[in-house]
Parts: structure tokens; C-alpha cells; sequence
């Protein structure tokens, strides 16, 4: 009987730390859009998309051309806005105000 107690006790603590890591997870999980100037056609947002596909910690990326601004979700954990919009400006792009 002990055992099955300990057991259970056990598990549910594994279960209690897996679901509390999978709820840290997911509040790292951030979306911000970004205005940007100096995108002059569609293929300005394709780069755009391109880098931001390769940066460690992007989740999802829309570019939009037509409206200048770029959807990103990302792991807040892993990576900053703030150096998803320097790479948008190490391509030559401009960040505006929102």
C-alpha cells in the first residue's frame, strides 16, 4: 500500500512540474507587429520573412508589403523585440513608431 501511495504522489508531482513548465512555455509565447518604412515591393517582404525565419526563437512571421508591417510570434524566452527589430534594420529597413 505504501508503495502505491508513494507512486501516486510521485506522479502527480511529475504531472503538477510538466503542466507548470508547459504554462511557462506558453506565457513566453509573445505576438508584436512591427511598422516598418523603406519596404518598396514585394520582395523587400520576402527577405523580411526570410530572416525572420531564421532567427532562433521566431515561432510565425506574416510580412505584410501592402501595409508596411510585419506579425511576428516569437518565444520571448529565447529572443527580444528589440533584436527582431534589429535585424529588420540590419537589412535596411526602418522601424516606425506605432
Amino acid at each position: 500500500m505504501k508503495k502505491i501511495r508513494i507512486f501516486s504522489i510521485c506522479l502527480m508531482l511529475f504531472i503538477g512540474a510538466f503542466s507548470l513548465i508547459q504554462y511557462s512555455s506558453y506565457q513566453a509565447i509573445k505576438t508584436d507587429t512591427i511598422s516598418i518604412s523603406g519596404m518598396s515591393c514585394e520582395a523587400c517582404s520576402i527577405g523580411i520573412k526570410n530572416t525572420m525565419s531564421t532567427m532562433k526563437g521566431v515561432e510565425h512571421c506574416d510580412v505584410s508589403f501592402e501595409n508596411s508591417q510585419v506579425k511576428v510570434t516569437y518565444n520571448s524566452k529565447k529572443l527580444s523585440l528589440d533584436q527582431i527589430k534589429k535585424a529588420i534594420k540590419n537589412e535596411g529597413y526602418s522601424i516606425s513608431q506605432n
